[in-house]
């Protein structure tokens, strides 16, 4: 081989390298354009739960599923969240909602893929039953007289040690100055949920909503600009826990506006009873009519279940669980 054919072969070696380089070079601008540049951008377009907001050191996904959780479902607190991000607007996640009542953890597991939820373990979903409070809610129907005599003597025959997880409507609605009344008579009751009624009576509702009274369970922090937006979002941090029925007002209509804020999360889960207009009516109601209450979700013995029922005016009894004892799980 000559020199001309080595100058040759050198030169056709140099465009390949020159080539090789290049790919090289587009193939790293590329992967770092999509996980520094386009991912991100992804992340942002679409509902990210795995951002963590600063003020409150939690989640985006569980800030907004623990106001969810307390609005929706009676006796379950949101616990805690897990999320792993996949990239490129995917997530793998895990929801902890604590049963109050049992006593235990059940996980919820799915996962979001640009703005739609994927895999959504059924368990997630744990409203409480349409007729639970009976005519208080629905308008056509009515506890018989013998099934609520009958529900009384099963009160009364249960052993003295069992526990009891009930659904109590009152023949009237209740200012929530009587529900911070009953709260501090009955301390061996836990008050677990509060339904309000945000909507006329003789129309009925198809999605009840409500709160938990006392502030059990995560406590999270608040930032003064928190308190400004969403005053007494956080019932756990009302100074030595006196939680007025002023203060419970004001912490459901809270719940309510802090919803009517989350669109990314209402579209992306989808609940189906409207998204973020019906919160927007739901607070419209409650501040022209006042929040009150129908009912309550109460735990306790039978024996001061009893006392509860005997005590106020009550039109419907749900026995919605029962337990040998309190440390049963």
């Amino acid at each position: 081989m000559g020199l001309d054919d080595l100058s040759k072969e050198n030169k056709k070696y140099s465009r390949f390298n020159i080539k090789a380089l290049v790919i090289l070079v587009s193939s790293l601008v590329l992967i770092l354009f999509t996980r520094e540049i386009l991912d991100p951008i992804i992340s942002s377009v679409f509902y990210n739960p795995d951002k963590f907001d600063t003020n409150k050191y939690q989640k985006q996904l569980f800030l907004d599923t623990s106001v969810f959780t307390e609005l929706h479902y009676p006796g379950f607190i949101t616990n805690g969240v897990n999320v792993e991000d996949l990239n490129y607007g995917k997530y793998r996640m895990s929801i902890y909602q604590w049963e109050t009542f049992k006593g235990r953890d059940e996980i919820v597991t799915g996962e979001i893929v640009r703005g739609e939820i994927k895999n959504l373990s059924q368990n997630f979903f744990k409203s409480a039953p349409g007729n639970a409070f009976g005519d208080a809610i629905l308008a056509e129907y009515k506890q018989d007289r013998k099934a609520y005599e009958d529900i009384i003597k099963e009160l009364e025959i249960l052993p003295s040690t069992s526990m009891v997880s009930a659904y109590i409507a009152f023949k009237e609605d209740k200012p929530l100055s009587e529900i911070e009344s009953l709260i501090k008579e009955f301390k061996s009751i836990y008050f677990s949920w509060i339904p309000v009624r945000y909507g006329k009576k003789d129309i009925g509702v198809s999605h009840q909503l409500g709160f938990e009274p006392t502030g059990t369970g995560i406590i999270v922090e608040e930032s003064t600009e928190d308190k400004k937006k969403y005053p007494y979002l956080e019932l756990a941090n009302v100074k030595d826990r006196n939680i007025t029925g002023e203060i419970m007002g004001i912490h459901f209509k809270t719940l309510l506006k802090y919803m009517t804020d989350q669109k990314d999360y209402l579209e992306t889960f989808n609940f189906g009873f409207g998204g973020e207009e019906f919160y927007v009516n739901a607070l419209r109601y409650v501040e022209k009519n006042g929040v009150k209450t129908y009912g309550v979700v109460a735990h306790g013995s039978p024996k001061d279940i009893l006392k509860l029922i005997n005590k106020n005016k009550t039109s419907n009894i749900e026995l919605d669980n029962v337990k040998v004892s309190r440390y049963s799980k």
